[in-house]
């Protein structure tokens, strides 16, 4: 696993192992909006 890069927020981050992982786009977008849901 990578290490976090300082001063990037949590999504922008999980944005980033998505686009390494190559995930579609509809994929990230799901486990995205799970996120923000969960961390309200």
């Amino acid at each position: 696993m990578t290490q976090p890069i300082l001063g990037k927020k949590l999504l922008e981050q999980m944005r980033d192992q998505f686009w390494v992982k190559q995930t579609s786009f509809r994929t990230e977008n799901t486990y995205l909006h799970w996120a923000r849901e969960f961390a309200n």
